[in-house]
């Protein structure tokens, strides 16, 4: 596609409205390849994206919001029980901070088996997917 015609039909992007439009259906179609998660339309912080032109939608995104969980700093002069029971009642709060702005997941990038053993144990599951970033 030339630059003029980019220019003379550009594809906007606006607030869609789940429950008026197939963004559900959509997503659902294409689960094979981005594991569509149907509860993620349910969640109070989430928006969903409709890129369109002249009437005609192109595709959905569903933006979750979501609570980074993002390193933990420990004590060294602690015990291990006592860093445990710290760690559990961060996670305990940041569900509560996570909850109450309409987020209805937490996430932490793994790097280490002692700390996914006691993550499964506060209830969290493993995700098969690749991890990207883009700083922003």
């Amino acid at each position: 596609m030339s630059i003029g015609t980019q220019l003379r039909h550009p594809i906007w992007v606006r607030f869609a409205d789940p429950e008026k439009e197939p963004v559900a259906d959509w997503c659902q179609a294409n689960q094979e390849r981005n594991k569509f998660d149907q509860s993620v339309l349910g969640y109070p912080a989430t928006k969903v994206l409709a890129a369109h032109n002249n009437g005609t939608v192109y595709a959905y995104m569903p933006i979750q919001v979501t609570a980074m969980l993002e390193s933990i700093g420990t004590n060294p002069d602690s015990t291990p029980l006592e860093q445990a029971a710290a760690i559990m009642e961060m996670v305990k709060a940041s569900a509560t901070l996570a909850y109450g702005a309409g987020y209805r997941e937490l996430y932490y990038l793994s790097s280490d088996p002692i700390t996914d053993d006691g993550a499964k144990k506060l209830g969290f599951e493993e995700v098969p997917v690749k991890v990207f970033r883009k700083r922003l």
